[in-house]
């Protein structure tokens, strides 16, 4: 669909990327990044987030359901007893804005990786009784990222996927600077 990666880029990583941030700068979090929720607009060859039902304003406190296998594993790390759609309440108010725009870069980089290579990152969360919910990152998949012909979105991708969540901010925050997006 995209010749090259400056297509891509220009398609579809810009177009999110500042939508996300535009959100982001009004403490916005959209919390249910997938590809399901990125839609392209023909007439303007672009990519389009959509959906923002789940999004929380300011405060995050208020849990959705969202898609786990989109998820990083800083949000297993907080939401381990979701079998029933509750949050746990030993956890509730710990997912505060800034954790809800972490968690979006990790959505972020999921997504582009499954319109990339055509899998998903991630398998589906496995429920352990005693530890809640497990998320795992096979490095066989991230393998599939094309680092030779497209290094840009590659390690974009890699960047967004990055599991401490503070490096996954770091990441952003240079890159949204960098961009001129702040």
């Amino acid at each position: 669909i995209w010749p090259t990666e400056q297509d891509f880029i220009d398609h579809v990583v810009n177009p999110i990327v500042i939508s996300l941030q535009c959100l982001h700068n009004h403490d916005i979090a959209h919390r249910d990044i997938k590809p399901d929720n990125v839609m392209y607009r023909d007439s303007t060859q672009t990519a389009v987030l959509i959906d923002l039902g789940l999004s929380c304003v300011g405060d995050c406190k208020r849990f959705g359901k969202g898609s786990p296998v989109y998820k990083g594993p800083d949000y297993f790390d907080r939401h381990v007893d979701e079998l029933d759609g509750e949050m746990n309440p030993d956890v509730q108010g710990t997912n505060s804005i800034k954790d809800a725009k972490i968690e979006d870069f990790w959505s972020l980089g999921a997504t582009l990786y499954e319109v990339l290579v055509g899998y998903k990152v991630t398998k589906d969360p496995v429920i352990d009784t005693n530890y809640g919910y497990a998320v795992s990152l096979p490095k066989e998949n991230l393998s599939k990222l094309p680092d030779e012909e497209w290094p840009t979105v590659s390690k974009f991708i890699r960047n967004c996927l990055t599991i401490n969540p503070n490096d996954r901010q770091s990441f952003w925050d240079s890159m949204v600077t960098d961009a001129g997006l702040k």
